[in-house]
This record gives C-alpha cells, structure tokens and sequence, in this order.
C-alpha cells in the first residue's frame, strides 16, 4: 500500500502568510469603501438642502410660458396672413369691378392682363405694382 501524501510545512505557511496579506487587503479595501460610501452619503445629504422641488416648479412655469409665447406667434402670424388674404380679396374684388369709362381696355368681369388672379398671388407681392402703396 501507498504512503499517504505527507503536508509540506512551507507550503501550508505560505498559504497562511498569502491568506493573511490578502485578508489584510480586503479590510483595508472595505475601509476605504466604506470611507468613499460615507464622503457620498454626506454630499448627497447636502443636495437635500437645495429646494429641488421648487426649483422643478420653476422649470416648469418657465415650459409653460415658452409654449404660451410660441402659440401666440403662431396665432400673430395667422392673423398677419389672413390680413393679407383679405386685402387681397378686396383688391382682386375691386379691380374686376372698375367701370371703366368710356374707352375701357378691359370689359367689367374680364381678367386684367398681367394682373395677379388670386389671392394668394397677390399677398405674395412686395408692395410693387399694381399697388404700390400698399405692403404686403
């Protein structure tokens, strides 16, 4: 029958000198862990001093007005275009029924030529002729 393998003394206090190093290791690790995790739970209690909710309230009356502000340029700038339309409209409505006296160039109801036809084409003009006086 075969000897039992006999335990090397060197062996079993190298292991025991590594596991000591290693343990001393860890707790130095988990101290310093636990240093970090104390330095974050003070600056994060520190963060409760600041009225974050209040400061959220404010953001979001501040949204509010923003999108206040974007509607009523939209609708300003709806307004501007149906005035336009409108003073085109009337343009077109007067310059088709113009008398024009006794040596028309164009009979009432007919088209002008080289006059705009719709009103969307003369609330494209710049203010040139036919009208001048008028922007558009």
């Amino acid at each position: 029958m075969a000897q039992p393998q006999v335990p090397d003394p060197a062996i079993i206090a190298a292991a025991i000198n590594g596991m000591t190093a290693e343990g001393n290791t860890i707790a130095q690790s988990a101290q310093a862990y636990n240093a970090h995790n104390r330095h974050l739970a003070n600056q994060l209690t520190l963060c409760a001093n600041y009225p974050v909710g209040q400061m959220q309230q404010q953001l979001a009356g501040l949204q509010r007005s923003t999108d206040k502000i974007r509607a009523e340029i939209w609708n300003l700038r709806a307004q501007i275009q149906n005035g336009k339309l409108t003073i085109a409209t009337g343009a077109l409505t007067s310059m088709r029924s113009v008398d024009p006296g006794d040596n028309p160039q164009v009979p009432i109801g007919n088209l002008i030529p080289h006059f705009p036809t719709t009103p969307d084409d003369i609330s494209d003009m710049n203010g040139t002729l036919p009208f001048q006086c008028i922007s558009f």
